[in-house]
């Protein structure tokens, strides 16, 4: 689990730092940083999965892997979405009004 956090931050900083940057180069960067979010997602999915089967004690206490779970996804989805609107925003931010 926070593995995949370190690797969100990471992919969060990858975008800051190439935000303004349209080169192939940084959308390369960008799309390694999110590959390895990818790759760290699975993993904390594959490890709450087995948690889940070898768990015996209250439903209660999955709450907080679930949440964490849930919650990292979106996260890496929003992350994505900033990634993407990149190209959008330096047309518009540089644009005449």
């Amino acid at each position: 689990m926070a593995e995949s956090l370190r690797a969100n931050k990471a992919y969060l900083q990858t975008v800051i730092q190439n935000f303004h940057d349209r080169s192939e180069a940084a959308g390369r960067s960008i799309l390694d940083a999110r590959r390895t979010t990818g790759m760290t997602a699975s993993n904390t999915d594959e490890s709450f999965q087995r948690y889940l089967g070898e768990h015996s004690g209250k439903t209660e206490d999955l709450s907080s892997a679930m949440t964490f779970t849930t919650y990292m996804r979106r996260l890496t989805a929003s992350i994505a979405a900033l990634s993407l609107v990149r190209h959008d925003a330096v047309e518009r931010w540089t644009a005449p009004i």
